[in-house]
Formats: C-alpha cells, sequence, structure tokens
C-alpha cells in the first residue's frame, strides 16, 4: 500500500498516481491519498485517479491505521 500526499512540491499526488498505476511493476498497489479537508477532495476524485480511497488531513496515527484498514478492507 501507499500512502500518497495529493498535494506535493513537483509533481502533485494525482501525477505521481497515474505514473505509478502506469508502471506494471506498481499497477496492483494500492493507494490511498491524503487531502487537506479544504481541497474538497472526495472518494470519486480518489477512484479517478486509480486509488482506492483517501483519509483527509489532520488525523493521528491510530485514527490514520483504522481509516486505512477500513479503506484496504472495503477494496477487496
Amino acid at each position: 500500500m501507499i500512502l500518497l500526499d495529493y498535494m506535493m512540491p513537483e509533481i502533485d499526488g494525482a501525477e505521481a498516481c497515474r505514473r505509478l498505476k502506469a508502471d506494471p511493476a506498481t499497477r496492483d498497489i494500492p493507494i490511498v491519498f491524503l487531502a487537506a479537508r479544504s481541497h474538497g477532495f472526495r472518494l470519486e476524485d480518489a477512484q479517478r485517479l486509480g486509488a482506492v480511497g483517501y483519509v483527509l488531513k489532520s488525523y493521528d496515527a491510530l485514527t490514520l491505521g483504522a481509516q486505512v484498514k477500513a479503506i484496504l478492507e472495503g477494496a477487496q
């Protein structure tokens, strides 16, 4: 699984996700976006880009772990 920040310098998370999904070596790795509430990110946006879900910032480690587990279990 890859936790991928949506807002990054150089290339954004959307472009990084596209590159990962285009590469046969990484295309099957589940991707979960980390996105700020202010971006209005939605599940449809994540899925359109090839990710299995997203987690809104800010979060603590326990909450992040629980949310990622739920996303991955729902993606199977």
